[in-house]
């Protein structure tokens, strides 16, 4: 995943980054299937979401209402550590 957003984050040219739009919904379903089980990786998809959306906004704009209810699940999930809540919500 970090290989991913890497690769979007450094494309330049709107029009091609534009192309990518249709993963963000892949990255939340990722997001949410990895809260409950690994809470590692979870916060690395939910950074790597916050360095696609911090470098390429208009990307993630269109999926900003459910990311937003996909990052707070995580938040309120008791799977997931109180520091590990800590550390996604210094993220966003």
């Amino acid at each position: 995943m970090k290989a991913i957003s890497s690769f979007i984050s450094n494309i330049e040219d709107k029009e091609i980054s534009s192309q990518f739009q249709q993963i963000i919904p892949i990255i939340l379903k990722l997001v949410v299937d990895t809260a409950k089980d690994d809470d590692d990786t979870a916060i690395s998809l939910v950074q790597a979401l916050g360095e696609l959306a911090e470098n390429h906004p208009p990307l993630v704009r269109p999926s900003i209402e459910d990311t937003l209810e996909i990052l707070a699940e995580v938040l309120v999930s008791k799977a997931l550590s109180n520091s590990k809540k800590f550390r996604v919500s210094l993220i966003l």
